[in-house]
């Protein structure tokens, strides 16, 4: 996995976001005041402010049911590697802190016990406390695990247009914008992500592959070393991370 808001397939990208589950509104404010200040991104390439999400009364379709599961939330250019919950549910932990969560991530000792407590946050940024929302996400979902960009384009304009702090709405949207290889809209997407979710290592990660790709490693290395330093044993970002370092004249971990 590639990690993120990045090369296996891209058809197995579309399943996914960049990682990411966040909270009601009061719920986001509340993170928001107990997060650190946002990583000091490097200057970005000029990219257009986000467009303003169409109203959902013309642009959603009749809802057709669920689909019978959910791809883990992930970023481009890496396929999902388990199947998530069926439905967007309370994580478990819930009486842990982001704070606490991100404390054992750090100290994870093993890439499957960072995963662990990874997943953990992830349902922290994917659960909206809204039931219409939490529906109109698992519809987007759905399109994009169906190569449906459009259709995912347009539900969540809907969700963004109801809900304009849900960072994960933003990460997602971010995604199919990657996958578009509109880098521009999927920059201006990542900024809106880490905005509300100034720790987002999915939306992170995904910076970081869209800044080598369009050759601006110095950048690039910089954003992989916020995501190392959040996620030290996310082992695809370390070893980008590692190989990039040589790249610039670096030096390896």
């Amino acid at each position: 996995m590639r990690v993120f808001f990045v090369a296996a397939a891209m058809a197995a990208i579309a399943l996914t976001g960049f990682l990411g589950l966040g909270a009601a509104r009061p719920a986001l404010a509340q993170m928001r005041n107990d997060t650190p200040p946002p990583p000091q991104i490097p200057q970005l390439p000029d990219v257009p402010a986000p467009p303003a999400p169409k109203d959902p009364s013309s642009r959603v379709p009749p809802s057709t049911g669920l689909p019978p599961s959910l791809e883990r939330p992930q970023t481009p250019g890496r396929p999902s590697q388990r199947a998530a919950s069926p439905a967007v549910s309370a994580p478990k932990n819930a009486q842990l802190s982001l704070d606490d969560l991100f404390a054992r991530l750090k100290a994870a000792p093993t890439p499957d016990a960072g995963e662990m407590v990874a997943r953990q946050i992830e349902a922290r940024w994917l659960a909206s406390g809204s039931e219409t929302i939490d529906l109109l996400m698992i519809r987007a979902i759905g399109a994009m695990k169906g190569n449906d960009q459009g259709l995912a384009l347009d539900l969540l304009d809907s969700i963004l247009v109801l809900k304009p702090d849900y960072a994960e709405a933003w990460n997602r949207r971010a995604t199919i914008h990657f996958l578009k290889k509109d880098f521009g809209r999927s920059i201006a997407d990542v900024e809106q992500t880490l905005r509300l979710e100034p720790r987002h290592f999915g939306a992170l990660a995904g910076l970081a592959a869209m800044l080598k790709d369009m050759d601006r490693k110095k950048q690039a290395l910089e954003v992989y070393r916020m995501v190392v330093d959040l996620y030290p044993s996310l082992e695809s970002v370390k070893k980008d991370f590692e190989q990039l370092s040589v790249e610039v004249g670096g030096r390896s971990l």
